[in-house]
C-alpha cells in the first residue's frame, strides 16, 4: 500500500452526507482513522491506483455519495511514500457500543522486520524509490542490454551474481518507458522499488551500476573485465574503508543483543565428518564408512591394491570440469590434485554454537574463505597506491589486512635505514606507507630499488607493529631480487609480552647473483602454513560450496567447488575469516561495517580439529588444475581447464 498526498478527507465525508446526519457522523475516531489510513492506495500495473480503503458496492443509501467522493479523490492524489504498519488493526472499531471505521490488515501485510519499525522501513523504501529513479534517468536501455550480454557470457568473474540484478533492472526500464502519463510513470516506480528483491534499487552502489558505469566511460572488453575482477575480488567485494565509529558499535552491540546473536557469530573450523553426506560429488574410499561385513566369509582376506604394482600411466588431456564430473569421476578410486602456490587454498567455516540462529542467506551455518584474500593482490594494490611494481632490482612489499599499522623497514649496506621516518636512501625508497592512521583494511607498504641500482652488500628486512588495532595481524613479505620471489606470512599478535617486530629477509648481495640468506632468514613454504607442499596432494571429498547445498541454492555468493584434502588445514593463525558480510542475512546489512572489524580480528576457533580444507574453484574463472585420477593400475593426468 501507499500513501498519497490528500489532506482532511474527513471533511469530504462529512460535507456529502445528508445535513441531518453530520451532527451524528462527526466523531474524532473517525477522523483520526479517515485522515491518516483513508488515502492509502494500491498501484495497478498500468501505474493508475485504486483505493485501499474505500469501495462502493453494498454500501447503505446515504453513504455511497460521500464514499464515491473520498474514492475519487483518492485516485486521482499524488502518490508519496510506501505504507508500513507494525500494527493488525488501523484505527479504532468500537467504543462504548459505537462503531468506527477500522480495518484489520492481512498478517502478510505487517512490516516483518526484527530490525527496523514500519517509519524505518518505509523511509528506506523511499531511499529505494529515489535511487531506482535515478539509476532509470542515467543508464539506457541499449547500455542494460550491454551490461546484460557481458553479466551471462560467464566472461566477468562472478558476473553471473548480478544477472537476476539486471534482468529486473531491464524489465523495470522497460516497463515504466512504455507509460506516457507522468503521474502514472512515477506510480509504477514507486510500484517497483516497493517490490524489488532486497538490494535490487541499489544499482548506482552496487557492481551492476559500476559495470554500466565503465560502458557508460566506453571502455573495451579488457579494461572492464580487469576492472570488474579486482572490484569482485574478495578483497574489495562490499568492503568498508573506514573503521566504524564508536556509536556504530554500540549500535552494533544493541541490535546483536536484541536479536540474540552473539552466539551466532562465534565461528570454528568444519569438519569433515560433519558435512553432509548427500552434498558431496565425491568421496574417497578410504574416507567412507566401512560396511559391516556378514556371512559364512565375512573373515576371509581379500585382495587388496598393491601400491608396487606397475600401473600405466596415461598422457595428460584437457577437459571441463563438468565433463570431467560425468565421465572419469564415477571410476575414480583415487583423486590427487597439483598444489602450486598458495592462491586457492581454502577452508570450510561453520558455527560454534551448534543451535545458534543460523545468520547466513542459505539454509546451513558453513561459510569459506580462500587463502588468496591476502597473498595475490600484492601488485593489485602497490599499483593502486601508485607504487613500483615492475623493472625493480630489489623489491620488498608487506600485505595485511587489518587496520594496524605494520610497517617495513629496510638496513640497508651501509648501515642506513629506510622506513616511515626515512623514505629515501641513495636510489632506494618506500614508496607507500599505510595505515598511519588505520584508514584501510587494504594496507601495502614498500620498499624498492630499481632495476641496476642496488647496492651490493647485507640486507636486513623487518616487520615492525607501530600501532596496533587488532588482536591478529596476519601478514605476508614479499622479497623479489632480480626476478626472483621469496615469501614469508607472519603474525605480530596484540600481545605486550611479546614482541613487536619480526626480522624476516636478512641476506648478502652481490649482483646477478640470488641472495644468499643468512641463518635469521624466514622463508615460507606451503606445508608450514597449510599442513601440505607444493605438488600433488590427495583429495578425501569434493563438495560444492554451502550456499549451493539443498532446494535453495543462493546463487549470489557464486557457484565454488572444494576439493578437500588429506591433512590440509589452515595454520596461518588468523588470515582467514569467519564470514564475510555479503554472506549474512539482510538484517545484519545495516551494521555491516562493524561485522567487518569483528571477523577481521576475531580468530576462527578449533584450528587445530580443522579437516575441510583444501583448494576451490569458481565457476566463474579459470581453474587450469591438475587432477591425477587412479583407477584400477591405470594412471591418467587430466586438466580440468574451467567449469564447463
Amino acid at each position: 500500500m501507499f500513501r498519497t498526498s490528500v489532506s482532511d478527507l474527513f471533511d469530504t465525508f462529512l460535507y456529502y452526507l445528508p445535513d441531518a446526519c453530520k451532527q451524528e457522523y462527526t466523531c474524532r475516531a473517525c477522523k483520526h482513522f479517515v485522515d491518516r489510513f483513508g488515502g492509502l492506495v494500491f498501484i495497478k500495473d498500468d501505474g493508475t491506483t485504486e483505493s485501499a480503503i474505500w469501495n462502493i458496492e453494498n454500501i447503505p443509501g446515504m453513504f455511497i455519495e460521500p464514499i464515491t467522493q473520498m474514492k475519487e479523490i483518492v485516485e486521482s492524489a499524488q502518490v508519496q511514500d510506501i505504507f508500513v504498519s507494525d500494527y493488525v488493526d488501523l484505527g479504532t472499531y468500537d467504543t462504548n457500543g459505537f462503531h468506527h471505521f477500522s480495518v484489520k490488515l492481512p498478517r502478510v501485510m505487517i512490516n516483518t522486520s526484527r530490525v527496523k519499525n514500519a517509519s524505518q522501513v518505509s523511509a528506506e523504501k523511499a531511499e529505494d524509490y529515489g535511487m531506482l529513479k535515478r539509476a532509470l534517468e542515467k543508464y539506457s536501455m541499449s547500455q542494460i542490454d550491454q551490461a546484460l550480454n557481458l553479466l551471462e557470457s560467464g566472461s566477468l568473474y562472478r558476473g553471473s551474481s548480478y544477472v537476476a540484478m539486471c534482468k529486473w533492472f531491464k524489465e523495470t526500464k522497460e516497463k515504466i518507458a512504455s507509460i506516457n502519463d507522468q503521474p502514472q510513470h512515477t506510480n509504477m516506480i514507486w510500484k517497483y522499488a516497493a517490490t524489488a528483491p532486497n538490494g535490487f534499487t541499489h544499482i548506482s552502489g552496487s557492481m551492476l551500476g559500476t559495470l554500466l558505469d565503465y560502458i557508460v566511460d566506453g571502455d573495451d572488453f579488457d579494461t572492464i573485465k580487469r576492472k570488474f575482477e579486482t572490484n569482485m575480488s574478495a578483497e574489495n567485494y562490499r568492503r568498508s574503508q573506514s573503521a566504524p565509529t564508536q556509536r556504530a558499535v554500540e549500535s552494533a552491540e544493541k541490535l546483536i543483543e536484541k536479536l540474540g546473536l552473539a552466539d551466532s557469530l562465534r565461528r570454528r573450523y568444519a569438519k569433515l565428518d560433519e558435512l553432509p553426506e548427500n552434498e558431496f560429488i565425491w568421496k574417497s574410499k578410504t574416507e567412507k564408512k566401512e560396511e559391516v561385513k556378514t556371512g559364512v566369509f565375512a573373515g576371509v582376506q581379500t585382495k587388496t591394491t598393491d601400491s608396487n604394482e606397475t600401473k600405466s600411466v596415461i598422457p595428460q588431456v584437457t577437459m571441463t570440469w563438468d565433463k570431467f564430473r560425468k565421465t572419469i569421476l564415477p571410476t575414480a578410486d583415487k583423486l590427487e590434485v597439483k598444489v602450486d602456490g598458495t592462491t586457492h587454498l581454502m577452508g570450510m567455516v561453520t558455527a560454534t554454537v551448534p543451535e545458534a540462529e543460523n545468520i547466513m542467506n542459505w539454509d546451513n551455518p558453513f561459510s569459506w574463505y580462500y587463502q588468496s584474500g591476502i597473498d595475490s593482490v600484492i601488485r593489485e594494490r602497490l599499483e593502486a597506491k601508485g607504487a613500483k611494481y615492475e623493472s625493480c632490482e630489489i623489491r620488498c612489499s608487506l600485505i595485511w589486512n587489518t587496520r594496524t599499522d605494520l610497517d617495513v623497514h629496510c638496513i640497508c649496506p651501509d648501515g642506513v635505514e629506510i622506513y616511515f621516518g626515512h623514505k629515501n636512501h641513495g636510489y632506494g625508497s618506500l614508496d607507500v606507507d599505510a595505515n598511519v592512521n588505520g584508514e584501510t583494511v587494504t594496507p601495502v607498504e614498500n620498499i624498492r630499488w630499481a632495476t641496476g641500482t642496488a647496492p651490493e652488500g647485507r640486507y636486513k628486512f623487518f616487520v615492525n607493529n607501530y600501532t596496533n588495532r587488532a588482536t591478529q595481524n596476519p601478514y605476508k613479505l614479499e622479497l623479489e631480487v632480480n626476478g626472483k620471489i621469496y615469501t614469508y606470512d607472519g603474525n605480530l599478535i596484540s600481545d605486550s609480552c611479546r614482541k613487536n617486530t619480526d626480522v624476516v629477509f636478512e641476506f648478502d648481495y652481490s649482483h646477478g647473483e640470488d641472495p644468499k640468506f643468512t641463518a635469521n632468514s624466514k622463508k615460507t613454504e606451503t606445508k608450514e602454513t597449510w599442513g601440505i607442499s607444493n605438488g600433488f596432494s590427495e583429495v578425501v571429498a569434493i563438495i560444492p560450496s554451502p550456499n549451493m547445498w539443498g532446494e535453495n541454492p543462493y546463487k549470489r555468493s557464486g557457484e565454488h567447488t572444494f576439493f578437500l584434502l588429506k591433512d590440509c588445514k589452515d595454520m596461518t593463525g588468523g588470515v582467514g575469516r569467519g564470514f564475510f558480510t555479503e554472506m549474512l542475512k539482510g538484517d545484519l546489512q545495516e551494521i555491516r561495517k562493524t561485522l567487518e572489524a569483528y571477523t577481521a580480528s576475531t580468530p576462527i576457533e578449533g584450528e587445530d580439529e580443522a579437516s575441510a580444507c583444501g583448494v576451490g574453484y569458481s565457476k566463474d574463472k579459470e581453474w587450469n588444475l591438475i587432477v591425477k585420477v587412479t583407477t584400477g593400475n591405470i594412471v591418467k593426468m587430466i586438466k580440468i581447464d574451467r567449469f564447463d
